[in-house]
This record gives structure tokens, C-alpha cells and sequence, in this order.
């Protein structure tokens, strides 16, 4: 157990007839919005949640925001400042927040939700890493939210949450752990989208760092410099996934498969950076270093159409390297797009990384 250092933001519920019938039953018995707060109703709180998560999903911003600011307020009321208990109407408030860009009053929000995460005493790694994993997707659709004026801001702050995954991860299951695994190829995945959000800006300067207005002299660099730099950092993210899949597999998996497969992913990294020659030589040693035992025939293909990448997720290969080809649909078509202010970046690819899906037990086995 350790102490919480982190946080997170909420994601939707599927079942929203079930929560229809849930939330009319409740406005049957005690018509909640229609009355002023009252501090001593049990259920007064756990209502307005309700309702506001209703509201959230159906688009009524405004509302949903009343109602969860009324649930934050009556746990306070009721159980005190530093209740745990206010988390999740904020973690929905904040949705509420962004999704109705309100800025300053998501800063706020996120004070407060920080402020109380510091004050639990217990928690688990996976608890951690289900907040922070809330906490980067609010993020990265905060960034890509057309009416953000400083998106720079918010697309940091999921690359920071993601290195502090990997943190808590290492101090608390240990560097060679497979948990590390997906969370170091989203770290590549992230690097990915801020190569797409330098394009469509123009620019590695102050602004981009910071979102100020002003360009500050020695801050930019050249598109050579950041291809170079961006290229190393996803070399050194697959690396680190090979160090961690050998170890971990030790004498019971067939390394070379392991070799073959991150292979294939530094192709893919060098084709996505311009760099074909190099793109070339690691599917070629992908193709070679796959067991001979697993080896298609005739050799396939294996350079790809850079368009069709990255692939959404990190995985050693299945019993061929066909397993491992990206699907077949570009993720760069202008229909796809995420937002304007991610060009070229797909639906797919963006949800991978804004998305609560379950992380595979472990990334270095095979399926």
C-alpha cells in the first residue's frame, strides 16, 4: 500500500437506460433540483451525482455542472473537508468543465482534486494507475478541444502524467515489471502526436511550449533537431520494451521472437520519423531474427505504408509476422481526423490513448 500522489478523471457509463430508470425513480421519490440543498439527506448527494452524470451524457453542460458542484458541496457539508468521498462528482465535474470550456474553473477543479488525493494515507498501484490514466485522457481531449487556448498545456500535462505511471510502476513493482510495458509504448504513442501537433503549428518554439504569445530567441529549434530528437526518444521507449520483455520472459518464452517483434516496432518508428533506409533495415532484421520454425513462406513483405501507422498498441507477434501488420485502413484519411488541432491523427489512434481500455496482463507474451 501506498500513498496516493495522483488523480483522475471519469470516463462514460455504458448502461444509460438502466441509469434513465435509475435516475426517474429517484426524481420520483425525491425531486432533488427542484429543492435547496439539504444538508442532512443521505441521499441528497448520491442523487444530484446521479442526475449529473445523466446530464453529462446528454450534453446539458450547464446543468450537469450545477448538480455536481451541489454534490461536491453537500459531501463537505456532510463528511467533512477532506472526505474521499467528493472525488467522483469532481472527477465528473471537471468532464463537465472541459467538455464546456470552462477553463479557469477546471484549474480549480483539478486544485481540489489534487489537494485531496495528497490527503489519502492507503492506496494500491493499480488505483493509482486507473486515476492517472483518467487524469491523461481528460487531458489529451482538453488539448484537443477546439476552443482551448492553450492546448500545449493540457497535451503536457497527459505526456507528464504518463512518465509518472512509469514512476509508481518502477518504485513499486520494479523495473523489469511487464506492467511497464504499455504505458512505455503510449509514451511513444504521445511523442507521436506532438510530432503531429508541431506540423500542423509550425513550430518547436516557446509557444508551444508554453502557450504564450511571445517568441523567446535560442528556444526554437530546427525540423532536423526535432526529427533527431524525436527519433531517439522512440528508440529508447522500444529499447526499454525489449530490456523489460527479455527479462521478464527469462527461459520460458522464445526471445527471438521478442527481438523480431520490437524490431518490426523500430521499423515502424523510423518510417513515421522519415527515415526509410533505416525504416528498411530493422523489417529486414525483424524478418531474420523471427524463429525459423515461425518463418512464413515465401518471406512476406514487411515495409509498410507509414500512413497505416503507428500501431495502437505494443505486442510480441503471434506465429508469423503477418500478426503484426497495421490494419489496413490509413489512419491519416482527412475523414478520420481527431481534431484540427491533430492533423493527421485518427479517431483509433487518439481513443487508444484517451480511453479507459484494459491493458493486456502482459505485452511481452504472444497471443
Amino acid at each position: 500500500m501506498t500513498a496516493f500522489r495522483t488523480n483522475t478523471a471519469p470516463r462514460w457509463h455504458p448502461h444509460r437506460i438502466l441509469r434513465c430508470a435509475a435516475v426517474a425513480a429517484i426524481l420520483a421519490a425525491a425531486p432533488v433540483c427542484a429543492q435547496p440543498l439539504d444538508n442532512f439527506a443521505a441521499a441528497g448527494a448520491e442523487s444530484r451525482l446521479e442526475l449529473g452524470r445523466l446530464a453529462l451524457e446528454q450534453g446539458e453542460l450547464e446543468n450537469a455542472q450545477r448538480l455536481l458542484r451541489e454534490a461536491v458541496q453537500l459531501l463537505k457539508i456532510d463528511k467533512g473537508l477532506r472526505t474521499q468521498t467528493q472525488l467522483e462528482p469532481l472527477r465528473k465535474l471537471m468532464w463537465a468543465e472541459m467538455r464546456a470550456a470552462q477553463w479557469s474553473e477546471l484549474e480549480t477543479s483539478l486544485e481540489h482534486f489534487y489537494w485531496l488525493l495528497g490527503q489519502i494515507q492507503d492506496s494500491t498501484l493499480s488505483s493509482q494507475l486507473d486515476i492517472i490514466r483518467d487524469l491523461r485522457q481528460l487531458n489529451l481531449e482538453a488539448a484537443a478541444h477546439p476552443n482551448n487556448p492553450a492546448p500545449a498545456k493540457h497535451f503536457s500535462g497527459a505526456q507528464r502524467l504518463n512518465w509518472q505511471a512509469l514512476n509508481f510502476i518502477e518504485a513499486t513493482a520494479g523495473e523489469d515489471s511487464p506492467r511497464l510495458v504499455p504505458w512505455l509504448y503510449d509514451g511513444l504513442l504521445l511523442q507521436h502526436l506532438e510530432n503531429r501537433l508541431l506540423d500542423k503549428r509550425g513550430l518547436s518554439n516557446y509557444q508551444y511550449k508554453t502557450d504564450g504569445r511571445e517568441i523567446v530567441s535560442g528556444w526554437s529549434l530546427s525540423s532536423n533537431e526535432i526529427s533527431r530528437a524525436s527519433l531517439a526518444i522512440g528508440m529508447d521507449l522500444l529499447d526499454r520494451i525489449e530490456t523489460v520483455c527479455l527479462s521478464a520472459a527469462g527461459l520460458q518464452h522464445d526471445n527471438a521472437q521478442i527481438t523480431a517483434s520490437v524490431a518490426l516496432y523500430r521499423g515502424d518508428w523510423a518510417s513515421l520519423n522519415e527515415r526509410a533506409e533505416e525504416a528498411a533495415d530493422f523489417y529486414a532484421q525483424a524478418h531474420k531474427q523471427w524463429p525459423a520454425q515461425r518463418q512464413p513462406s515465401p518471406a512476406p513483405q514487411i515495409s509498410v505504408d507509414s500512413s497505416r501507422l503507428p500501431r495502437t498498441h505494443f505486442q510480441v507477434g503471434g506465429t508469423d509476422l503477418a500478426a503484426l501488420k497495421p490494419a489496413q485502413k490509413a489512419q491519416t484519411a482527412p475523414e478520420t481526423r481527431w481534431a484540427t488541432g491533430f492533423d493527421k491523427v485518427s479517431p483509433e489512434l487518439f481513443q487508444t490513448l484517451a480511453s479507459d481500455r484494459p491493458y493486456p496482463s502482459n505485452s511481452c507474451i504472444s497471443n
